[in-house]
């Protein structure tokens, strides 16, 4: 029997990726916002906020996988092969689209990179689904008390101690290589599997335990607070915008439980989500951000009237979801055929992890 998807986690996982499109807006290599911007001025610190808003984009990801995977005793290649194949295809396509609509040359170099599924969160996304059998196995035989222990040694270790570190250089000059517990140098912001593992397991003790449950204003107050304090971490001491931040984290586990307690059925909701996978894959392509950015002036829009740069990185990335989500729709009826067929090869679908 197929699972009925729960549209209040389907419209957070929309939201989540509508985040992930604002912080791309702000970034350094993509939109260029902050590179646009006076540090000091106030948009500089509009554009501050709205990052510390939305910086648990992917961390919200994480959690729900662990949410909703916490009982899976066994992996077969079929999703690892798919997501792949996901990332391979849009790279392929925008290739071509490349060489059609900006007329670049063909080169073997560019289309052999094609095959190359190059994606640092599909990358550890599949690392994550590979390992979750053995990460349930030990769900499942932590009791209540058992499982808050390791999450708080774990928050210690792979959150607070890290992010004190980050600050301690930053601000004081120290020197911390061999200090840090996740690499030899520096947490690499979060984007590690040990952040990876660390949200799951979160999400799955909420799961496990029905935990949190309290009022929905407390989420609401709790992911203000948190947002504001990033804020001010970031601009007052830095590293305030890593994912693996303790107020980054809280702010997503806030953030996701709020939704988790919201009742909403909508098919339409639940279509929109399908493209989650597939917006982070159209929007961080190179034709999308500097090319169709291009038409948004982003740079004209920060050194004008704070209303206008406002106005501008809303159109943006509501635009930007929108056409991605369509473009998505599109290439997954498109590649339908190709899905079933995968399904019914023999060898994906056998299991090649399995907890007993």
């Amino acid at each position: 029997m197929k699972k009925v998807r729960e549209s209040n986690f389907e419209l957070v996982r929309c939201i989540l990726m509508l985040m992930v499109v604002f912080v791309h807006y702000n970034s350094s290599k993509m939109g260029k916002a902050f590179s646009y911007v006076t540090p000091g001025s106030i948009h500089f610190y509009f554009l501050c906020f709205v990052e510390s808003l939305a910086i648990i984009g992917t961390n919200g990801f994480v959690l729900l996988a662990g949410f909703f995977g916490w009982k899976r005793d066994k992996i077969s290649l079929r999703k690892p092969f798919g997501l792949i194949l996901y990332v391979i295809g849009y790279k392929l396509l925008f290739y071509v689209l490349g060489l059609i609509i900006l007329k670049e040359a063909f080169t073997v170099k560019g289309m052999i990179a094609c095959f190359i599924p190059d994606n640092w969160f599909v990358v550890l996304y599949i690392v994550l689904v590979l390992l979750s059998p053995y990460i349930n196995c030990l769900i499942q035989n932590l009791n209540k008390k058992s499982f808050l222990t390791l999450l708080g040694t774990m928050f210690l270790l792979f959150s607070v101690w890290p992010t004190a570190l980050d600050v301690a250089e930053l601000k004081l000059g120290i020197v911390t290589i061999g200090l840090n517990t996740i690499a030899v140098s520096g947490a690499s912001s979060g984007y590690s599997i040990v952040n990876f593992v660390m949200l799951y397991l979160i999400g799955a003790f909420i799961a496990k335990f029905n935990a949190l449950q309290y009022g929905k204003r407390w989420d609401v107050v709790g992911y203000l607070a948190c947002t504001l304090l990033i804020f001010a971490q970031e601009v007052f001491l830095g590293a305030g915008w890593s994912y693996a931040n303790p107020l980054v984290i809280l702010s997503t586990v806030f953030f996701v439980n709020l939704f988790r307690k919201i009742r909403i059925t909508s098919s339409f909701i639940n279509g929109v989500a399908k493209a989650s996978l597939g917006v982070f894959l159209i929007h961080t392509q190179y034709l999308v951000w500097d090319r169709f950015w291009a038409v948004f002036d982003i740079q004209e829009a920060c050194r004008g009237s704070l209303p206008g740069c406002a106005f501008n990185m809303v159109w943006c990335c509501l635009l930007t979801y929108v056409l991605c989500v369509m473009m998505d729709t599109v290439c997954r009826l498109v590649a339908t055929p190709v899905s079933k067929r995968l399904d019914k090869i023999s060898v994906l679908n056998k299991n090649i992890i399995e907890i007993k």
